[in-house]
């Protein structure tokens, strides 16, 4: 079980992947490729402003929504929250240590899509450094792959921490 405050390193990586996408956008073109098809190809694009604010809102809101969607549901009826064996470990006697492990795995579950938007950030600086911009397919699988595997990985710990003792 972690502590109370152990949960402020969310703030960080938050913070350090807008700092990094706000410090390393300079390094981007003023029309920024931001979509690529199947082999690679630019298919799509931005103005580097209006990607800026995007790939922030990823990297901090998409975030703190997933943190205040579940605040909002540990707040309000506690049937609104749906994990396995969910009688059991809402039980009274339990529920206060499982929304505890449930704040903070939903905190890991931030920290990934704040860390994960700093990363395709990199990719696409990567990527519009080439004549044509061009992303590499290994690579855009490789990232496609990365945040499934992740979010399955995030899902698998959810269930197993709460698979009936």
């Amino acid at each position: 079980m972690e502590k109370q405050g152990d949960g402020s390193w969310i703030g960080a990586v938050i913070l350090a992947s807008i700092l990094g996408i706000v410090a390393t956008s300079i390094a981007l073109p003023d029309r920024v490729a931001t979509h690529f098809d199947a082999s690679g190809a630019a298919n799509g694009f931005m103005t580097r402003a209006p990607y800026l604010v995007f790939m922030t809102v990823f990297a901090l809101l998409l975030p703190l929504l997933v943190l205040r969607g579940l605040r909002s549901a540990m707040n309000g009826a506690i049937n609104s929250i749906n994990v396995p064996n969910r009688e059991y470990w809402l039980d009274p006697a339990r529920r206060e240590e499982s929304l505890r492990w449930l704040h903070a795995h939903a905190a890991r579950l931030a920290a990934g899509i704040s860390a994960f938007a700093f990363v395709l950030h990199a990719a696409l600086i990567y990527a519009n450094h080439q004549v044509p911009p061009r992303l590499d397919p290994g690579l855009g699988f490789a990232l496609l792959g990365a945040s499934l595997i992740g979010v399955l990985l995030w899902g698998l710990g959810l269930m197993r921490h709460f698979r009936r003792p």
